[in-house]
């Protein structure tokens, strides 16, 4: 008889997917034991996740913050940002 697990099936980009495969093998490896909440890599954008609350919050919350750092602007004391500076329109 086939066996059945309840889960979560997540759809998302490619960038979202590696980002929560990432946090799946990060959590293999701080939890010696653990099999990981990634029960099946499906295609390009959808995995099947253990059913748990705790996972979808987890994956939530790293995915936001990874998001948010992305979307912060890049500070003007960066030596690559600052070689920028001060160039106009059309001058190189």
């Amino acid at each position: 008889m086939p066996k059945t697990q309840p889960g979560i099936l997540l759809e998302c980009d490619s960038t979202v997917k590696q980002i929560v495969l990432m946090l799946n093998e990060r959590r293999k490896q701080e939890r010696p034991g653990y099999p990981g909440f990634v029960l099946e890599d499906l295609d390009d954008t959808h995995l099947f996740l253990v059913g748990s609350d705790d996972v979808l919050r987890d994956v939530r919350s790293t995915i936001n913050a990874q998001l948010d750092e992305s979307r912060k602007p890049r500070s003007m004391n960066n030596p690559v940002a600052a070689r920028f500076r001060g160039r106009g329109r059309g001058r190189g």
